[in-house]
């Protein structure tokens, strides 16, 4: 049976993990408002695009959010192998808690990586309608 594990130790890592995906998480930070419907949406997208901000960066911005997403959540992360090791705390009240703790970790960075990827897939869509957008008074060409 493999050795036991030491509570604090993993506590330590899991408090670890936490910290460095906040570090990794603040530039997604802005977008972490809830989602914006109707004009709240068409003034985030204003207010952006007076930043410089454009359909490239959001769209850049989503992929590197899906790259976070797999470094924290991913199967071969650092938080997946932590809770494979929850097994080998020895004291059966420690290892709920570190279980516990372990859970909570995992649900705050997964819910704060949902609300940004919301947010920047509402948008993305924006962006995509300003720039497909057609001014109809002005003339056509002639067939």
């Amino acid at each position: 049976m493999p050795d036991g594990v030491s509570y604090d130790e993993l506590l330590a890592k899991a408090n670890s993990e936490h910290e460095g995906f906040g570090r990794e998480f603040e530039p997604f930070a802005r977008f972490a408002d809830e989602p914006s419907y109707g004009t709240r949406i068409r003034s985030t997208v204003e207010g952006l695009l007076n930043e410089g901000f454009k359909l490239a960066d959001a769209e850049r911005s989503l992929r590197d959010l899906e790259t976070l997403r797999t470094k924290y959540t991913g199967k071969k992360s650092a938080l997946a192998a932590l809770k494979k090791s929850i097994g080998r705390v020895d004291d059966s009240v420690k290892r709920a808690d570190i279980g516990f703790r372990l859970l909570q970790v995992d649900t705050s960075i997964t819910e704060r990586l949902e609300r940004v990827r919301l947010h920047l897939n509402e948008i993305v869509a924006e962006l995509r309608t300003e720039r497909d957008r057609i001014d109809v008074t002005l003339p056509g060409r002639r067939p």
